[in-house]
């Protein structure tokens, strides 16, 4: 004869309910650390956070290269870039204050071209607006460039000089 339980008698079921349910919380969380450390579950503070986007920068090149006067007064035309900054590399040199303000840009530099293809003794030629250090920092930028050697005869010249203008754009 089974006589009904009634609340308080007989076994205790809320505890054991209790205790299935811390079990099961320690179980679960012994799941999220095994899984996590064997590298199957990346927790938020774990996953790469995403680099800030450098602003999209162009370096405009000029339409048709200008010519320049090497040092022995031969005209030496259509510069051949080796190299030119990279969107990272104009970032990297982009105005502080303009970017702040997300105003954008335009330099123009002259420098000399060595015989081992750097640019040195750059100046600015001109740069809009006026106050906002895009010359400045288009004379900084000038180390990211290079020239193949231009050859004269078949000897290298240098001491040219070369126009550069270049395109600061903000962000989005």
């Amino acid at each position: 004869m089974n006589d009904p339980v009634e609340y308080g008698e007989g076994p205790r079921w809320g505890l054991r309910i209790a205790l299935g349910l811390v079990a099961f919380g320690l179980i679960g969380a012994w799941a999220v650390v095994w899984l996590a450390s064997s590298g199957r579950l990346t927790l938020p503070e774990d996953r790469p956070r995403p680099r800030p986007e450098a602003p999209p920068i162009a370096v405009a090149p000029p339409p048709r290269p200008k010519p320049f006067k090497s040092a022995d007064g031969q005209v030496v035309t259509n510069p051949d870039w080796s190299r030119r900054p990279t969107g990272d590399d104009v970032a990297r040199y982009y105005p502080e204050r303009a970017q702040r303000l997300n105003i954008g840009g335009r330099a123009v530099i002259a420098c000399t071209v060595a015989l081992d293809g750097r640019l040195v003794d750059c100046k600015v030629v001109s740069e809009t607006p006026p106050d906002q250090d895009f010359g400045p920092a288009a004379v900084r930028m000038s180390s990211q460039f290079r020239m193949w050697p231009k050859t004269v005869d078949g000897e290298p010249v240098e001491g040219g000089e070369v126009r550069i203008p270049i395109v600061f754009t903000p962000p989005g």
